[in-house]
């Protein structure tokens, strides 16, 4: 009796002190943008809020993460008529 089994690993890299990643993707006309940071970098703590003022800061940060207005603007992408390209070197 021959029995297969496939098992997916999951590998994590090493957690690393003020080190955030911004993965940007262009496609087509699109900028995709993927953020991953500790909690450490925009709240200044990586527990969960233990008093009114961190607690506020949660709300206030997850909201900023959450909204649907830009929080990040390409030059030339967001203006009318404005066109994307290289500086003249």
């Amino acid at each position: 009796m021959e029995i297969a089994s496939s098992t997916d690993q999951l590998s994590h890299e090493a957690h690393v002190d003020g080190v955030a990643t911004l993965n940007v993707v262009l496609e087509d006309h699109a900028v995709f943008m993927e953020f991953e940071s500790p909690a450490m970098i925009l709240l200044g703590f990586e527990h969960a809020p233990v008093n009114d003022k961190q607690n506020a800061l949660f709300i206030s940060t997850q909201r900023t993460l959450r909204r649907y207005e830009p929080i990040i603007f390409v030059l030339g992408y967001d203006m009318p008529g404005g066109k994307c390209g290289y500086p003249n070197a």
